[in-house]
């Protein structure tokens, strides 16, 4: 994900009756795409983590204002908190409205010859709702798939966007924030851990992968929430106590 922030203060949003939001989405709606999307409904929100079925999420984008950039790569892959099945991963490279910036090249690498080749995001937005049906999407920084997703969605079909994310990001600042102190942190305070994605795997001892790839931060993603679990949310906890 491009320009994510060192540390991301933003409070955990009031927990949304989803089921309900995406009834009234259907109904709404007008886009076959987006109406066979809602219509599919989400997992009951008393269901435990161990039944559910995810889909790790990562957009990389030209810049970080959802008026002025756009999406510029979509990196999906399928999970349970047994698996995750890299083999069905998806990753699209899509042309931008505006130009990409050289900075941004620099961290995603993504060129200026292959986004010129590269389909609009009209046309394989299909694809994408199509893996995000019937899941809950796991990212890390929500502000920017939630944002960026729902934007570009209105731009395209005239609706927006809005489906429920669990956020490592968030998960990990509740997680931080729990951790006992030391006496030594009690007596020169205690520094704000960062909650980048590789600070954060680095703390569950996870492998460094090459950040900035839209499919491989959303393994990362993946791997992160499942280490989480196991660690300390526990795979009993409910999905309506997570998603946001």
């Amino acid at each position: 994900m491009l320009y994510r922030s060192l540390k991301d203060t933003t409070p955990v949003a009031p927990r949304l009756d989803w089921p309900a939001i995406y009834q009234r989405q259907a109904d709404a709606a007008r886009d076959r795409r987006l109406k066979r999307f809602f219509q599919a409904g989400l997992p009951a929100p008393d269901s435990t983590l161990a039944e559910l079925e995810f889909v790790a999420l990562d957009l990389e984008t030209t810049g970080l204002s959802v008026e002025v950039d756009d999406i510029v790569s979509v990196g999906m892959v399928p999970f349970t908190l047994q698996r995750i099945r890299c083999n069905a991963s998806r990753n699209w490279v899509v042309r931008p409205r505006t130009p990409l910036q050289e900075e941004a090249i620099v961290i995603h690498g993504i060129t200026h010859s292959e986004v010129r080749q590269a389909p609009r995001l009209g046309s394989i937005i299909g694809e994408v709702l199509d893996a995000l049906e019937g899941k809950v999407a796991i990212v890390h920084c929500k502000s920017v798939e939630q944002q960026f997703l729902g934007a570009a969605l209105e731009r395209l079909t005239g609706q927006r966007l809005l489906f429920p994310v669990i956020d490592t990001m968030a998960q990990e600042r509740v997680i931080c924030a729990k951790r006992p102190v030391s006496w030594w942190q009690a007596i020169w305070g205690r520094k704000p851990l960062s909650l980048r994605l590789p600070d954060c795997r680095q703390r569950y001892h996870l492998p460094h992968y090459t950040a900035h790839h839209a499919t491989l931060d959303a393994v990362a993603a993946a791997e992160l929430f499942i280490a989480q679990v196991q660690h300390y949310i526990g795979d009993e906890a409910l999905l309506r106590d997570l998603w946001e």
